[in-house]
Order: structure tokens, then C-alpha cells, then sequence
């Protein structure tokens, strides 16, 4: 699943590997939010529920039966513009990093344990982690699903497969 942060589908599909990439899987064209603000939105594409979160405040969501995500039952990663590098996850902004637009680290279960399925990218490279992985998917389509959430303006035209 590929999520495009403020950007008009009619936009991203003028990027010509964003359009590959649509054609070669699922689109779901007319995605549209179940309220605002955001964040719980992003609960709600992971896990199916938004938990009773109404509001842009993070919160982190206990490891039991209640609070699952597609990460439980499918092999994932999260590419997040800019996230940290660090040997714990960022429960907090920095740059363009935003915490809700990865919505995995809300599950206490993933900070705990998964956190290092959450890769840094940055638009900016042609060759980042996302291209190459999205390759590698591409030479063997039984590899993991992905999710990526890009919390710039701009569709990434600089992203080309190698």
C-alpha cells in the first residue's frame, strides 16, 4: 500500500513509476478519509478501527487482542520521509518526519518490538530503500507487502527505479 501525504491521485499518477506501480496492483482511486483530522485515519488504513481516536494526539495503543494491525498477519515496512535513525523509536516530529503519518509506532507492541521495520527515505534519492525494495518485490512478487507514507508537498518525479 502505497500512501501519498496531500496528494491529488490525478497528480502522482503523472509520475511515471507512481503509474507502474498502480498498474501492476490494486489502486484504490477514490481512498476517502472517515474524518478529520488525519491521524486517526491512519490507525484505521493498519489496523481497521480507529480505536476512538478523534484527534491529531498521539496515543499509544496497548499489546493486546484489541489493538491489531495488517503487521501481525503480514511481513511490512514503513517508509517514512526522514525518519530518524536511531536505536529506539521516535515517538515525537522532527523535520519532515511526523509521527502520524507512521501510523505503526502507535502500537505498543511495535515500539517494543518492531520499530525496525520503520525505514528512513529521502526523496531527494533516486536510489533510496524504497526503489530498491520495491525492485526486489518486483523480481519476486511472494516478497513482503509495503507500505510507504511521504509527508512532503510535492509528488517524488525524482524517483525512478534503477
Amino acid at each position: 500500500m502505497i500512501v501519498l501525504e496531500n496528494q491529488k491521485y490525478t497528480s502522482a499518477m503523472k509520475d511515471p513509476f507512481l503509474a507502474q506501480l498502480a498498474q501492476t496492483g490494486a489502486s484504490f482511486s477514490n481512498f476517502q478519509a472517515l474524518m478529520h483530522p488525519s491521524y486517526p485515519n491512519y490507525l484505521a488504513m493498519v489496523a481497521g478501527s480507529v480505536f476512538g481516536v478523534q484527534s491529531n494526539d498521539q496515543v499509544t495503543l496497548p499489546d493486546d487482542n484489541s489493538h491489531r494491525t495488517i503487521g501481525d498477519f503480514l511481513d511490512w515496512k514503513n517508509y517514512a520521509e526522514d525518519y530518524p535513525s536511531e536505536l529506539q523509536p521516535l515517538l515525537g516530529d522532527r523535520g519532515k518526519y511526523v509521527r502520524k503519518h507512521v501510523p505503526f509506532l502507535s502500537f505498543a507492541k511495535i515500539q517494543q518490538e518492531g520499530f525496525g521495520n520503520e525505514v528512513s527515505v529521502s526523496t531527494k534519492d533516486p536510489h533510496n530503500r524504497f526503489v530498491a525494495d520495491v525492485e526486489g518485490f518486483r523480481s519476486d512478487p511472494k516478497k513482503h507487502p509495503f507500505l510507504v507514507t511521504c509527508s512532503t508537498a510535492q509528488t517524488p518525479n525524482n524517483i525512478t527505479p534503477k
